[in-house]
């Protein structure tokens, strides 16, 4: 579409001034100025065609329409798509929010699939390395809160289960990690 545009815009800078039928013939400026324009709309499309996001190893690189950006894996926080924007969001550690054009809301399922996809790689990228231990990181609330069999730990030596200090060795007031609200068992009739 950009070659296009840019021999059609070419084509009449060069044929329609000459015509007979016009009643002034342009100047030199008037075809040039009717050149630069087809190269800027072409120019345009391209870089319009050439808006993607690029994952690798070492990061993601985000080309949108005007300015290209090498990511680290390290930098990006998270991935925003949804509330009223058009397109995905990346925000970075810094705070900064870096526009992500090649994941649009107008690509229906194929775009929000995408934006699972990157989603993932960056979980994937951000995830604690596994030989440090299974165990969630504790956020700035506390402890992180883990369910199933591992969340509470075995007692420690000549403590019960009845231990009023409980299974770890601190009063079950202090300290003792509240459940959010995706573990309380009641969560999903807040949320009605």
């Amino acid at each position: 579409m950009a070659i296009l545009v840019f021999l059609t815009f070419t084509a009449s800078a060069v044929i329609v001034p000459g015509q007979a039928e016009q009643k002034d013939h342009w100047a030199i400026s008037d075809r040039l100025l009717m050149v630069l324009m087809g190269a800027a709309i072409a120019w345009f499309l391209l870089r319009f065609a050439q808006i993607r996001a690029v994952p690798s190893k070492e990061g993601l690189v985000v080309r949108n329409l005007l300015i290209t950006r090498h990511l680290t894996w390290a930098e990006i926080v998270r991935l925003q798509f949804g509330g009223g924007s058009p397109w995905a969001y990346l925000d970075t550690g810094d705070f900064e929010t870096v526009p992500l054009m090649a994941i649009q809301k107008a690509d229906g399922e194929f775009g929000r699939s995408e934006a699972s996809r990157l989603a993932a790689l960056i979980d994937y990228h951000s995830a604690p390395d596994p030989q440090a231990g299974s165990r969630p990181p504790a956020d700035a609330r506390g402890p992180a809160v883990t369910t199933g069999p591992e969340a509470t730990p075995p007692p420690g030596p000549g403590a019960t289960s009845e231990d009023p200090l409980g299974p770890a060795g601190r009063p079950e007031s202090e300290g003792t990690p509240r459940p959010t609200d995706a573990t309380r068992p009641d969560a999903d009739e807040d949320y009605r």
